[in-house]
């Protein structure tokens, strides 16, 4: 029997696993004689001292997950209170040509469907919006999570403000809505209309989500809201079918989308 290999006959190797007869234990049994009790012994021994630094940045990378993990649950369980309370801010802002809605029915109709959704927490806050601010899919709206941060019994409420009508109005279009806006886009872009009509239908639908939007904004500003991606908007409000209208290009282009 000297020359057998060292160590247990009873075991079996299937691809990558190692089986013990009896045992159904999946270790690999370590080579009998002086090669094998030195690497027992190694793989035994204590990892050697962390450095100071070392372990301050284990202590920091473990709080900071901690902290991360505290932020997420606390932003979900606050979520709904503070839409909440966006929705009421909404509510009491002025109306007419000059305030930031058109009507009260207008109003009352993105108002009421924002307050569904966030009933059954279809409103989220997100990292990494494509465009930066937020988003409506499948009756689902989200709002980038930056927008989120501060004091919501006094000011925080004002920068998810303009967003959320903006996605609120997108969240409502499809019922039907604004047919008054439509016939008006209709006319006025007649030639587009009969060429693309459902591109066409995007362009008017995204127009009026950001014409909301900047109503609401420029009557927040007064009250100290500060957002400079709106106020460039705001600036360039002239050319803003012209934005949108490269936007969508793409979508027009599409032959099947014609």
């Amino acid at each position: 029997m000297s020359n057998r290999i060292p160590g247990p006959i009873c075991s079996s190797k299937l691809g990558s696993d190692w089986i013990d007869e009896g045992t159904l234990c999946r270790s690999q049994s370590s080579a009998g004689g002086p090669l094998g009790m030195l690497m027992s012994m190694v793989m035994a021994a204590d990892p050697p001292p962390l450095s100071e630094d070392e372990r301050a940045l284990q202590k920091w990378r473990k709080d900071n997950e901690l902290e991360k993990k505290q932020s997420k649950e606390s932003l979900e369980r606050d979520t709904p209170n503070h839409i909440k309370k966006c929705i009421a801010k909404l509510a009491q802002l002025s109306i007419g040509p000059r305030g930031a809605w058109r009507s009260s029915q207008e109003r009352d109709l993105i108002l009421k469907k924002l307050e569904a959704l966030n009933k059954a927490n279809m409103i989220k806050w997100l990292e990494n919006i494509e465009d930066g601010r937020g988003g409506h899919d499948r009756g689902e709206i989200t709002v980038a999570v930056d927008l989120h941060w501060g004091n919501w019994d006094e000011d925080a409420w004002m920068k998810s403000a303009p967003v959320l009508v903006h996605e609120g109005t997108h969240a409502v279009w499809n019922d039907r809505h604004f047919e008054q806006y439509r016939a008006k886009w209709n006319r006025e872009h007649s030639n587009s209309c009969k060429d693309h009509p459902k591109g066409e239908a995007l362009i008017a639908e995204e127009m009026y989500a950001w014409e909301n939007e900047l109503k609401v904004y420029e009557v927040l500003v007064s009250q100290g809201l500060i957002d400079i991606t709106l106020a460039e908007r705001l600036k360039r409000v002239s050319s803003l079918e012209t934005v949108v209208r490269e936007a969508y290009s793409g979508w027009i282009s599409l032959d099947g989308f014609k």
